[in-house]
């Protein structure tokens, strides 16, 4: 039996020698643009959350001075309660940004070294807080 003689190539010469093969370029430039979609599609949706908190926040206020509604308590009640989930869908809108840029250099990285593995745990994360958030003004709004 004889052992076969040790590579002593580098790591990195195998990569560097698998973005030659014409294929795995084409891979890697659909993955490349599938990631800045997804990266469009998530500052979309943060610009849309921070563009209809900014809208929530100013008619609530605009409502509670403009004489809108009786000067009852609880309408006016509802009015302050509107203008602060205003101000946290305008917070949770850049937090959804700065999420975007960090997946979005993550995935770029993956995709370089030819290694991404989707994360899972990522997209139930968001699912299930924007469940738990629209649960949440659902309960809201059955309750004024």
């Amino acid at each position: 039996m004889t052992v076969p003689a040790r590579d002593h190539r580098r790591v990195g010469d195998d990569i560097d020698e698998a973005r030659q093969n014409p294929s795995i370029r084409h891979y890697q430039a659909a993955e490349y643009l599938s990631n800045e979609r997804t990266h469009l599609a998530y500052i979309l949706t943060a610009l849309s959350l921070i563009s209809l908190g900014i809208t929530v926040n100013r008619f609530s206020i605009y409502l509670a001075e403009h004489g809108g509604l009786d000067v009852s308590e609880r309408p006016l009640r509802i009015l302050r309660d509107t203008k602060q989930i205003g101000f946290g869908m305008v917070i949770y809108g850049f937090a959804v940004m700065a999420f975007a840029m960090h997946r979005y250099v993550k995935v770029d990285r993956a995709i370089e070294r030819l290694d991404y593995k989707p994360t899972r745990a990522l997209v139930k994360a968001f699912t299930l807080s924007a469940l738990f958030i629209g649960a949440l003004s659902l309960i809201w709004m059955l309750l004024r």
